[in-house]
Parts: C-alpha cells; sequence; structure tokens
C-alpha cells in the first residue's frame, strides 16, 4: 500500500500557524489564514488562500464525531494525543503545528520549531503516550518521616492523628500523586523501520485548550 503523499509546508511569516487563542495571534502586519484544501485537510499561511490551491476553511459547527473544540483547539489530554497522531498518520506538519502552542516564540525559534515538527511527521508512528509527572514518595504523602522536634514533646495524640490523616491520604491516593499528564512522548521509528526514536513535548494549558509546548 503506498504511503500517503506528505503536503509541503506552505511558506508563513513565522512558518507556523500561531494557534493560542480562538483567534490567531500574530505580529503586527502579518495575518496567518486557516483555509482549506481540497481534501478537506487546514492549510496554514499568510496568503490568500486561493494563492495556494484552497478555500477559506468555514466556521466549524462542532458537529458529530469532531475531536477539536470548535474554537480550534483540543480541549483534553486525549483529544490532543488524538490529533498528533492522525497528523503524524497523514504526514501533515501543518495539522501537528495546529496543536503547537506559539506565543511568544521569534521567527527563528518558530523556523527551528517547524523544521522539527516536519521531520517528525516523516517517521512512521508507533505509539503517542503521556508522560506523568512524578509520583511523590510515599513518606511524602504518608508522613512517617517527621521534622525533627526541638525538644521533649509528649503530645502523642496529635502525631497519631497527623498519621492517620497521612494514611487517609496515602490510600485516597492509590499510594501515588494522582496528577495529570505533564507532556506527551512520540514513539516512532527512523526510515528503516527498525531503528527506535522518541521525541517529547511539554502540556500547556492555555484559554482552556491543551497545547504541545517545548
Amino acid at each position: 500500500m503506498p504511503m500517503p503523499r506528505s503536503r509541503p509546508l506552505l511558506p508563513l511569516s513565522l512558518a507556523v500557524v500561531l494557534l493560542t487563542t480562538p483567534h490567531f495571534a500574530t505580529p503586527a502586519g502579518a495575518e496567518v489564514r486557516r483555509c482549506e484544501a481540497g481534501d478537506g485537510t487546514a492549510v496554514f499561511t499568510d496568503q490568500r488562500c486561493a494563492a495556494v490551491g484552497a478555500t477559506a476553511a468555514a466556521t466549524s459547527t462542532g458537529g458529530t464525531g469532531a475531536r477539536l473544540h470548535r474554537s480550534g483547539c483540543a480541549r483534553t489530554v486525549q483529544d490532543l494525543m488524538f490529533e498528533v497522531s492522525l497528523a503524524i498518520d497523514a504526514r501533515d506538519a501543518n495539522h501537528l503545528a495546529s496543536v503547537y502552542h506559539w506565543a511568544g516564540m521569534s521567527g527563528r525559534s518558530a523556523n527551528a520549531v517547524m523544521d522539527r515538527l516536519g521531520r517528525l511527521v516523516r517517521r512512521p508512528l508507533v505509539d503517542v503516550v503521556p508522560v506523568m509527572a512524578q509520583p511523590l514518595a510515599r513518606h511524602a504523602v504518608l508522613g512517617d518521616e517527621p521534622a525533627p522536634r526541638s525538644g521533649p514533646s509528649d503530645d502523642q495524640d496529635s502525631d497519631a492523628a497527623a498519621l492517620a490523616a497521612g494514611a487517609t491520604r496515602y490510600a485516597s491516593h492509590g499510594g501515588f500523586d494522582r496528577r495529570p499528564p505533564v507532556g506527551l512522548r512520540i514513539v516512532q521509528t527512523t526510515d528503516d523501520g527498525i531503528t527506535p526514536s522518541e521525541t517529547s513535548f511539554q502540556l500547556h494549558e492555555h484559554f482552556g485548550c491543551v497545547w504541545l509546548r517545548g
């Protein structure tokens, strides 16, 4: 089965799409347009849509099966993982760029990131997995390493109450601190289909959406 053809990256003022709010955040004088190619994929460019063989994208109505929120962003980590997988499977760097947080980035840095995304979508995808925060050590949750005392104390009832509260916290956490993911790890192989390759991104929340960063 032939591999899907990669759509060439379009020339942008920053070579990226700046999707940080429901509206595009771009430098003064620059306007990034969201267009739609003939096959229905999103195209981001600072040119007129017609100049790149596309049409102006209609505002999403959030129909059945839509994974992105109508503002054009992933609302959950699961949705972001889906979009990342979809972009890499389609070898679509523009799609992957649409879920990256570009705010505050210089043109040079943005070009470097876009090059990185372009290389990323050319490698076969194995999996996209969440990166979890390091769990708290047992003593940090349970409190079984009390701070040293400055002097003798007979307040054992207070110590017992604190230990019981710590045990409750430990049990309610399943023994660990259940914090949300802090990043995504993209597991791939190189062009030979054998050598493993991993790329990690941080997760960044902005305006109620979850983005790739770093």
